[in-house]
């Protein structure tokens, strides 16, 4: 095989990052490897191609130590500026947040909720997912009283921080009035993400718009709301009654809409709350959809589920 030199290597880099044809992707990481053994770039490219979450795992574990051992020692509170200052830095970051979600998908989430800490720790401005996968490692061991310790201290009202705050809530507490508070809260943060954790909307078509994006993060969280009955039926419950009020709901459920609600045993005074924050609702002068949601999320606190 002819030798490859650096700016050869480089270039190859930069078009299977920018490819979209994951043959062509584990190919040019494959030729990559062939000429330089050691180069994480290509490495990480060969792992996000392999097939088995178990080869994953080994490639980006490799490529971690690689990268870890050109990083220079930095004091504890110099590590944050390392990581947006160096470029081995930001490669470390993207190679520690994948390895941390393999671990989590492989099953080990004690390895998974180790690096998810550290992304957080060095991760100053939330530009990663660490603190997305600490709230989900924390459901997944059950360590409620820990998941609202750290929404505590939060700023970032992120989905992550306001679905965990929920689940933890009811597990606790079941529908309290501070656990419903805070199921009205996630829709603040991300109103269609309900719809697709309850599986009423399927997976998007464009896989870079924010439908993409609140699907993927259903798909974390979806085994979160699904570990009771009651916990499921609870977000169902909310999920309709705002989607209905918001228009999100195709013409087949409305003209169905008594029954629905029969089986998700909405009682009358729900029903007739709900029939007062649709008629509120009406009145408003709002062209800006988000607007209408935030109103309707206010006027359906007070409602108990």
């Amino acid at each position: 095989m002819e030798k490859i030199d650096d700016t050869e290597i480089d270039l190859l880099l930069q078009r299977a990052f920018s490819s979209e044809d994951p043959a062509e992707i584990d190919h040019i990481a494959r030729q990559v490897l062939q000429a330089d053994p050691d180069n994480p770039e290509a490495m990480v490219l060969l792992a996000d191609s392999a097939q088995e979450e178990e080869d994953r795992i080994k490639i980006l574990q490799k490529a971690l130590d690689i990268v870890r051992s050109f990083l220079p020692d930095k004091e504890e509170s110099d590590r944050r500026s390392l990581f947006y200052d160096e470029d081995e830095g930001i490669l470390y970051i993207a190679i520690l947040q994948r390895l941390a979600f393999s671990f989590f998908t492989s099953g080990d989430i004690s390895q998974s909720f180790q690096m998810a800490g550290e992304l957080i720790e060095i991760d100053p401005e939330d530009q990663t997912f660490g603190k997305t996968l600490y709230y989900r490692c924390l459901l997944e061991m059950e360590d409620y009283g820990s998941v609202l310790s750290f929404a505590e201290v939060d700023e970032n009202q992120s989905p992550a921080r306001s679905h965990a705050k929920a689940i933890a809530l009811f597990s606790m507490y079941g529908p309290s009035a501070e656990a419903t508070e805070a199921l009205w809260d996630l829709f603040a943060v991300g109103p269609d993400i309900p719809l697709f954790l309850i599986g009423y909307w399927g997976e998007p078509d464009d896989e870079y718009s924010q439908e993409s994006e609140d699907f993927n993060f259903s798909l974390l969280f979806e085994e979160a709301w699904n570990q009771t009955e009651p916990l499921l039926r609870w977000l169902t419950k909310a999920t309709f009654i705002f989607s209905y009020l918001t228009g999100r709901l195709n013409s087949d459920i409305l003209e169905n809409m008594d029954r629905l609600m029969d089986d998700l045993e909405i009682g009358d005074p729900i029903r007739e709350q709900i029939l007062y924050v649709r008629n509120e609702i009406s009145k408003l002068d709002v062209t800006e959809y988000h607007e209408r949601d935030l109103r309707t999320i206010d006027l359906l606190r007070d409602l108990s589920l």
